[in-house]
């Protein structure tokens, strides 16, 4: 059969194509996505290779593997090294004696909700920057005035901190990288700080425009509002806690211990369960999630609702030792909570069951990894930070200032270091191990409450009783 041949005229003359004189592509690699955070996985796609060729991939220096260009091209899945520390990277294939493929990979770590997770654990299991080994060096990078007052824990996103400022009542975005005042918006209602939570390229927030309690949807690049939903009884309510996402949905429990449901993209709800009846309870507590289910304290009782229904699917019994004031952290199938009165309680989260309990001397809040769980307390007639196992034994205990019994603070976990502020001024930090004190530092002046901390991307963030907010990091 003849070739073809394909003619082109023009004033220049006649040109003359042949299919076989088109250039090859070029080798190339692209990764997706091109950030991502410690351990996540990301997808390599390899073409115009020759075929059969063999290449190795690596990520920053780490060996992560071998893939064959079968037919000139390849796609192959990895994981992050947990070892990445967050910044740019290159992610390299060694063609064995041809010129390697590249291409840049940011690595970072998100800190998108109030205690971390939905299971709120407090923990971040991607930390590898700070760590009990350089902790004590622990400096400040920046601070931003903010306000006149935030009360809240802030959460951080693609780089950008995001703030409940009780006063004025606005939310706010900064540069994590330099504290700049990115944008500012508007939140409807009384000026009560509630920690915000991301999800999508969205800020949520729950807040409480008096009468009713509102949970609003902000844009994450401009901060103008996507929807604001009413929720808990319709004939009046409260919001004290942040919303929680798990699985795609978000929920929020008001004052009168109602939980909602709804659609994070139109604020719908897709159901709404008044767990103890409306005007029948009050909780402060907040739910959290594991698995199917939201467990959700009110007053004396955890209940589990189930995720997808709302339907309760089993209660503990009362807790002696008076109201619940936080929600619980879930861990290998246990809740741990603490009571107003001082009580630790550990139920198990199949069936409601208590495990065990123990008397802490204080009404805080709990924060965990997989097997210890981390709380301030009292003991030996003073102030302390404790840890206990999954049977309640005492790990250890070190003592703190009674200023860390204040608001209640919440621990916070990260790279073998357990971190918790005070109504001083002062942000400690101990051995997740041992509870050796690592560092104090003076955040802020002495009497300034502190806001929990967030750890992440080698900075602690927290925020202040005056309206300040702080990133600290090892210069």
């Amino acid at each position: 059969m003849a070739r073809r041949w394909l003619i082109a005229t023009g004033i220049a003359g006649v040109l003359l194509f042949s299919p076989a004189a088109q250039a090859s592509p070029r080798p190339s690699i692209a990764v997706t996505p091109d950030t991502a955070a410690p351990t996540a996985p990301i997808s390599v796609d390899g073409s115009g290779l020759r075929r059969g060729e063999r290449l190795t991939i690596r990520f920053a220096g780490v060996r992560l593997g071998r893939v064959t260009a079968r037919r000139g091209s390849f796609h192959a899945t990895f994981r992050v090294p947990a070892s990445a520390t967050p910044g740019t990277h290159w992610l390299v294939a060694d063609r064995q004696g041809r010129p390697d493929l590249r291409a840049q990979v940011r690595v970072q770590t998100d800190w998108l909700a109030y205690q971390f997770d939905a299971a709120g654990t407090g923990w971040n299991p991607l930390e590898n920057v700070l760590g009990t080994g350089n902790v004590a060096q622990l400096d400040e990078q920046w601070t931003t005035h903010l306000g006149s007052s935030i009360e809240a824990p802030v959460a951080e996103a693609d780089g950008v901190i995001y703030v409940h400022v009780n006063l004025p009542n606005r939310l706010r975005a900064v540069s994590a990288s330099t504290g700049a005042v990115l944008w500012s918006t508007a939140v409807p209602g009384l000026p009560w700080g509630q920690p915000p939570v991301v999800y999508e390229h969205a800020v949520y927030l729950a807040s409480d425009p008096s009468p009713l309690a509102r949970v609003f949807a902000f844009d994450e690049a401009d901060g103008h509002m996507r929807w604001a939903h009413t929720v808990g009884n319709p004939d009046g309510d409260e919001v004290f806690t942040a919303p929680v996402f798990h699985r795609g949905t978000l929920y929020v429990q008001t004052g009168q211990g109602v939980v909602d449901a709804l659609d994070p993209e139109t604020g719908q709800e897709i159901w709404q369960t008044p767990v103890a009846g409306f005007n029948q309870a009050s909780s402060i507590a907040g739910v959290s999630a594991g698995g199917n289910t939201i467990f959700v304290p009110v007053e004396r009782t955890l209940y589990a609702l189930d995720a997808t229904t709302g339907a309760i699917t089993w209660q503990s019994p009362a807790a002696p030792a008076g109201p619940f004031e936080n929600a619980p952290s879930i861990m290998d199938h246990t809740a741990y909570l603490v009571s107003q009165a001082g009580r630790l309680y550990a139920v198990n989260t199949g069936n409601g069951a208590v495990r065990w309990s123990r008397l802490t001397s204080a009404g805080q809040a709990t924060a965990g990894t997989t097997r210890t769980t981390f709380f301030a307390g009292s003991a030996n007639g003073g102030c302390a930070a404790i840890a206990v196992d999954p049977t309640g034994g005492r790990r250890w205990s070190t003592p703190l200032p009674c200023s860390v019994l204040g608001t209640p603070h919440r621990p916070v976990i990260a790279n073998g270091v357990v971190y918790l502020t005070s109504d001083d001024g002062h942000l400690y930090a101990l051995s997740a191990q041992t509870g050796a004190l690592r560092a104090d530092v003076a955040v802020a002046p002495d009497g300034t409450r502190l806001t929990d901390p967030i750890v992440v991307n080698g900075k602690v963030i927290l925020a202040d009783a005056d309206g300040e907010l702080h990133a600290l990091h090892v210069g």
